[in-house]
């Protein structure tokens, strides 16, 4: 994802984030942190200032009226993964208020440090036009272009 608006992604010290709706922060603190088999974790990641790249399961993506706490169909969580790089979704643009909000989640995730290339960056509370967990995504901007996800995918590997 790319923001178009004039704030930008900030950093911090723990950089790839991971948000559930009805997991708040207070619940889990680093170095506990979310569990990867619930259906709505998303996992966020600033790769620079203007571009985020935000994961979603895609169990989670085709039925997003699921309760985001029930855990996913065969999670496993430290096994080897192949990604079809083609899925990936590129070149969508957030509004000022989104990329204020994926600061408010990065912020509120940060262990300790957090940085930004203006000062007003690093106070996103102040800006967002809400600062409750729960509803930081109803309208499901962290989701991908729900049209665009591919009911079927196969990668077929063969080594000599």
């Amino acid at each position: 994802m790319q923001g178009r608006s004039p704030t930008k992604f900030i950093l911090t010290d723990d950089p790839v984030t991971f948000y559930c709706k009805l997991v708040f922060p207070s619940e889990w603190e680093y170095p506990n942190e979310l569990s990867l088999k619930q259906l709505g974790t998303r996992t966020i990641f600033p790769l620079r200032l203007e571009s985020c790249l935000i994961v979603t399961h895609l169990q989670f993506a085709r039925n997003p009226w699921c309760t985001p706490t029930e855990h996913r169909v065969n999670a496993r969580s430290f096994q080897s993964a192949m990604k079809h790089l083609g899925d990936i979704q590129f070149g969508r643009e957030l509004e000022e208020d989104e990329v204020l909000r994926i600061n408010f989640i990065m912020k509120k995730r940060a262990v300790r440090y957090i940085a930004a290339a203006k000062e007003d960056w690093l106070y996103p509370e102040r800006y967002v036009s809400t600062t409750d967990w729960g509803k930081l995504d109803d309208d499901w901007f962290l989701f991908p272009h729900l049209w665009s996800v591919p009911f079927h995918r196969e990668i077929v590997v063969g080594l000599r």
